[in-house]
């Protein structure tokens, strides 16, 4: 403790040391026995802050911004330290998310084979129809052509007997 800034306080705000022991209760020989002894009660230390309107750690050589300054300090490492595990989750995440992508192309490029296949199938269905027709077709001209091929050569006999009287 400064016992030195107590009196620095009194000079700020023009209270003498008689002053400021009747403030607080005691006689301006006891305030200067506190003094000289350079020993205080925390009661009493406590009233003369409260007389001279500044807080109680101002008495003492602590830099009052340092304790703030070590908290601020350990609030930004910790800070620094949530921010890499965003970065390190949001890699995480992005890398989710690329593979999500590149599962909902590979999904979209089956479902157009499938989708393709499926227009083939229909093609090759209609082909099977189409041959079957063609067969159909075929096993009619080839039954009119047995049924016709006797006339033929009926017709072939004739032509070679000569012109038709």
């Amino acid at each position: 403790m400064n016992f030195n800034k107590i009196r620095e306080y009194c000079e700020e705000k023009k209270i003498t040391i008689a002053v400021l022991a009747s403030q607080i209760g005691i006689s301006e020989p006891g305030l200067y026995q506190v003094f000289r002894n350079k020993s205080m009660k925390v009661d009493v230390l406590e009233k003369i802050a409260e007389a001279l309107n500044v807080p109680i750690w101002s008495f003492f050589d602590l830099d009052p911004v340092t304790p703030l300054n070590l908290e601020v300090e350990k609030l930004r490492e910790k800070n620094e330290e949530l921010d890499k595990a965003l970065d390190a989750k949001q890699n995480v995440l992005n890398f989710h998310i690329n593979k999500v992508e590149e599962l909902e192309r590979t999904l979209e490029m089956q479902n157009n084979i499938i989708q393709k296949q499926g227009e083939i199938n229909e093609v090759k269905e209609r082909l099977v129809e189409e041959k079957e027709r063609s067969i159909k077709n075929y096993e009619e001209i080839l039954t009119l052509y047995k049924k016709l091929a006797p006339s033929k050569e009926r017709l072939k006999a004739k032509v070679k007997e000569g012109p038709l009287s």
